[in-house]
């Protein structure tokens, strides 16, 4: 449908407080008033709805060494660089290496502070996760929350019915503060409150980990919501919806660490935000959302987190806590945040027909249409149902079946998940869900005009219409050696989210094939290569493209280094040798390492570059230095140099002192003496020490 030129939006909030009001915004939307109906535990899911299946986790990245970048030996404090070097593991950088370094650092710091060297190699890592390595946008968000600032840093909450101050990370920090902010971005402890408040309503919770899935067999599903004794039923809502419609979307939002702790992705204004949580639940997952798996109620238990940065919901309500989402919000929010869509739609029901308004990502009316009819609206909500748009109905009035079950509830949020052709009714999933002695129906039928008349609002996203591919993983940069085969796979950078098949290109940032060098493989989604001595860098701009044709490209460098010389690893030391004896020993293997794991050849000169003397022989093959020492004796430099096979070389020097032969000695002390040993001047020769050198020895 297309807009007219935009207009206000001016309507009374309803069933709710009135500090709870957002004036440009439609109604906030409650649960329900009768919370008692809702304490029941996880029930089978109704036939009326079918469960999608997800895309399989992504692989991660493969870097193309698993050598740690240069960066790394910047890192001043050698414990902080010893954990970052394990926290990389094929390239990539894991949640557990980042964790374990944060909580050694803490651990470290006993009663003393962070000192300014250690706070800058924090800095230096969150500078550089994705230069030489890769790092997820999860982990990429929440560290750089943990040591350059974030408004969630302001207080911690770790579960205890009232926040207290926390602060930015700095220089001078105590080992409580950076264990707790490691504990907010990376373990998932900053528990929201143990205190609820909802309208009148105050009751406590305590968190304990059910043993659940993140996801049952079937993928996330919208049977897995069960709204329970909390007030979202405008976000539970938009989880069932996207489930339903995206699955994928939603597989997509949570990032497992392997540890009992999930990363989770949330959108506010189309700018994805990362929360961590840990696998514990209020109540064990019995008194909010309750499923058969945990995706949804860690879903909520991050929504709850998130707002420690501000209120997110529709609502006025801030903080780590369940009561500020649990006291009502809208829909328009839920949506965005699960789909980070950034155009949006309302509908409102007037009784001369539908006004619609169209919505950026920050909930800005761009542009509007009045007394749209029935019909119109009819098909647009077909056709975005079809395109995998998600629909929300916010219910302004209350309704039964025939059995005397409820369907719409007044001041309630449903998914409005398909379309009868049969009944020509829109078909509804309440987010209650199913129980067992449930009052009302978990799914049911209405038309269009009943909700109209009633002045119901209805929300759709633009998360079908816009899904093209996600760029989940950026490529990081990478660095080939030349001469070097090296190589780096892309799995995992893209997923479809309505879980079409993808298709990969890979060009030139100017649109020219890749160099000769560089090949790409479109059904591994690997790179591989050898760069020649001429190559230079290049920019790659892969595009993922699904089965409907729609698209998404990243960009990304591929470094040309020359080879990185060998290493002097072990310096030989000095040797010694008798004058007139055998001289035999070996550079050993270890001396020299190539960073590129070539093989090295050696040579060996006189220190000053000329060829070795004729009585000393070198085997490059064993290494070995040979020959008969000079009788004379005298101390010579030597210089062996390693070689790869790119042609990078580099030395090492150390001496080989020879000690004089008795005889020469003897010759040295007469040559010494004036006239001559038989001369008539005084003798200067201590003929004792002549005898002594002659003189045999054993």
């Amino acid at each position: 449908m297309s807009f007219s030129s935009s207009l206000s939006r001016n309507h009374s909030l309803f069933d709710q407080n009135d500090d709870f009001s957002l004036a440009p915004l439609p109604p906030v939307h409650a649960a329900t008033a009768d919370w008692s109906a809702l304490l029941f535990a996880a029930a089978p899911a109704p036939s009326a709805t079918t469960a999608a299946t997800p895309l399989k986790a992504a692989a991660p990245l493969v870097s193309a060494t698993s050598t740690p970048p240069a960066w790394v030996s910047k890192i001043a404090t050698a414990a902080i660089a010893t954990d970052m070097k394990a926290a990389i593991v094929n390239g990539v950088v894991t949640e557990a290496g980042l964790a374990k370094l944060m909580t050694d650092l803490a651990s470290s710091l006993g009663s003393g502070k962070l000192t300014s060297a250690q706070f800058a190699d924090l800095k230096t890592i969150a500078a550089n996760l994705n230069v030489g390595v890769s790092t997820s946008a999860y982990l990429t968000y929440v560290f750089n929350a943990l040591v350059n600032g974030h408004a969630a840093n302001a207080t911690w909450t770790g579960g205890n019915a009232a926040s207290v101050a926390l602060g930015n990370l700095a220089a001078g920090a105590k080992a409580t503060q950076v264990s707790e902010l490691t504990g907010k971005w990376l373990l998932g402890t900053d528990l929201p409150s143990s205190s609820v408040v909802m309208g009148s309503t105050k009751f406590s919770v305590s968190e304990s980990a059910p043993n659940l899935p993140l996801f049952a067999s079937g993928g996330p599903s919208m049977n897995d919501i069960n709204q329970g004794y909390l007030g979202d039923c405008y976000f539970l809502s938009s989880c069932a919806e996207v489930a339903f419609q995206n699955p994928s979307l939603i597989s997509s939002m949570f990032t497992d660490n392997g540890n009992g702790t999930y990363g989770v992705r949330l959108y506010e204004k189309g700018v994805a935000h990362y929360v961590t949580v840990n696998s514990q639940l209020a109540n064990g997952g019995t008194i909010f959302n309750h499923a058969a798996d945990l995706w949804a109620s860690l879903a909520e238990k991050a929504y709850a987190q998130l707002q420690a940065s501000g209120a997110y919901t529709g609502n006025t309500i801030s903080g780590n806590s369940y009561s500020a989402i649990g006291n009502g919000g809208n829909p328009i929010y839920g949506l965005e945040a699960l789909t980070g869509s950034k155009a949006l739609q309302e509908f409102h029901g007037t009784s001369s027909g539908w006004t619609g308004y169209t919505l950026n990502a920050s909930f800005s009316t761009t542009a509007y249409a009045a007394n749209q009819s029935n019909s119109t609206l009819l098909a647009e909500l077909i056709a975005d149902l079809k395109a995998h748009d998600d629909v929300i109905l916010c219910s302004n009035t209350n309704a039964w079946d025939s059995l005397g079950k409820q369907t719409l509830v007044a001041g309630h949020a449903l998914s409005i998940y398909g379309y009868n052709t049969a009944t020509g009714l829109l078909q509804i999933r309440n987010p209650w869900g199913a129980a067992s002695g449930q009052r009302w129906a978990t799914t049911f039928e209405v038309s269009l005009d009943t909700l109209r008349a009633a002045g119901d609002w209805i929300m759709v996203d633009s998360a079908g219409g816009a899904l093209a591919p996600m760029l989940v993983k950026q490529t990081a940069a990478q660095t080939f050696v030349k001469g070097a085969a090296t190589s780096f796979s892309i799995a995992g950078a893209f997923v479809d989210p309505t879980g079409l098949a993808l298709t990969y290109t890979a060009t030139q940032a100017n649109g020219s094939a890749l160099p000769n060098w560089l090949a790409f493989n479109a059904s591994t989604g690997l790179f591989s290569g050898t760069a020649p001595t001429t190559a230079s860098g290049v920019t790659v701009v892969l595009t993922a493209r699904d089965s409907a044709g729609l698209t998404a490209s990243e960009t990304f460098g591929v470094a040309v280094a020359a080879p990185a010389a060998p290493k002097l690893t072990a310096q030989t030391a000095n040797q010694k040798a008798t004058g007139g004896k055998a001289v035999s020993f070996a550079i050993a293997a270890n001396t020299f390492t190539d960073p590129q794991g070539e093989a090295l050849t050696y040579s060996a000169t006189q220190g000053n570059g000329s060829a070795l003397p004729g009585w000393l022989k070198f085997n490059a093959a064993t290494r070995q230095f040979s020959g008969t020492a000079p009788t004379a004796g005298g101390t010579f430099a030597l210089k062996v140099t390693a070689t790869d096979t790119g042609g990078a070389s580099n030395f090492e020097t150390f001496n080989l002192t020879v000690s004089s032969s008795g005889a020469a000695k003897v010759a040295s002390l007469l040559s010494a003496a004036p006239g001559g040993f038989f001369s008539p001047a005084s003798p200067v020769v201590d003929s004792a020490a002549v005898l002594g050198l002659l003189a045999p020895t054993y």
